[in-house]
């Protein structure tokens, strides 16, 4: 199972195919249905557009979790778009620097647990 956390880049928000956790999904239905793997490798997205890592940070750790896992457990992070926007009316990023570390250092961390 894979577990993907992300903001609109892994929500595919202009993709018309879903963006590429969707292809990436697709990709194992072909295999499987070629016969090259045993079974369709489940990708879960909890991505959502918008999202800076303050709010995925309490949802990954309850969905890391409470997810139902099947082998192999792989999750990927990816954001950082939206924490880095800048604010001109307060002159700083929207999530800071050293937030944001910890924040991604915090998911990493319970993501391992499951390893």
């Amino acid at each position: 199972m894979i577990a993907i956390f992300g903001d609109s880049i892994a929500v595919g928000h202009i993709d018309d195919q879903g963006g590429w956790p969707a292809r990436l999904q697709a990709y194992f239905g072909k295999l499987f249905l070629s016969g090259k793997i045993d079974d369709t490798q489940s990708v879960h997205n909890f991505s959502v557009s918008g999202e800076t890592s303050e709010w995925i940070l309490p949802r990954a750790l309850y969905e890391l979790d409470n997810v139902s896992w099947d082998d192999p457990r792989i999750v990927i992070v990816s954001l950082g778009t939206n924490d880095s926007a800048w604010l001109m009316n307060e002159n700083r990023h929207q999530v800071p620097l050293e937030s944001f570390q910890k924040n991604i250092q915090t998911i990493l961390d319970k993501a391992l647990e499951y390893e």
